[in-house]
């Protein structure tokens, strides 16, 4: 699934894609939104829709369209023992 969010500068409007994929029992979503106000109506969205949780965030590359919110997706999202598993 995708998810398109916008960062707006003067006039200027700025598309960001992010995209989540559903498996059985989560869901991993890849990149993330560009502020704050989009992290967890993403998060929502999804669990509205899907009613999985989110456990893993994946970014693509290294832009604040698409890194803005790891450390909040962070601190939310990764089950403690899936965190632990991946920092180790």
């Amino acid at each position: 699934m995708f998810n398109t969010t916008y960062s707006v500068s003067g006039t200027v409007s700025t598309p960001s894609n992010s995209m989540y994929l559903v498996t059985n029992g989560h869901v991993v979503l890849f990149d993330t939104p560009w502020d704050e106000a989009q992290f967890q109506p993403l998060l929502d969205s999804i669990e509205t829709k899907h009613h999985l949780p989110v456990i893993l965030c994946i970014v693509t590359h290294y832009h604040a369209d698409r890194t803005a919110g790891l450390e909040y997706y962070r601190q939310k999202v990764l089950t403690p023992g899936l965190r632990n598993s991946l920092i180790n």
